[in-house]
């Protein structure tokens, strides 16, 4: 956040990386990756951590009436959905 006030002009040098050390346990907590932490506090999941895993996958109905594209392929080179500017 003090970005700004300690690096006021461009000097073309970049910033040194700010290592916040709690944050990074906190994603390695979060996405229970023993490849990210842990960094600072010496465990995964810092105290009063709170991560609770995703049990079901909920997809809400669209809503009715939108427009779509008239060829979403127009002007995209050829790939494994479009050939010769058409969706396959």
């Amino acid at each position: 956040p003090d970005a700004q006030a300690l690096y006021p002009t461009c000097t073309g040098q970049t910033v040194p990386p700010d290592l916040n050390a709690p944050f990074i346990d906190e994603v390695g907590c979060d996405s229970q990756s023993a490849a990210i932490g842990p960094v600072a506090t010496g465990t995964l999941c810092p105290p009063g951590a709170n991560y609770p895993r995703r049990t079901e996958v909920v997809m809400h109905p669209l809503p009715a009436g939108l427009a779509t594209m008239a060829n979403p392929c127009r002007g995209v080179p050829a790939n494994a959905w479009c050939v010769d500017g058409k969706p396959i």
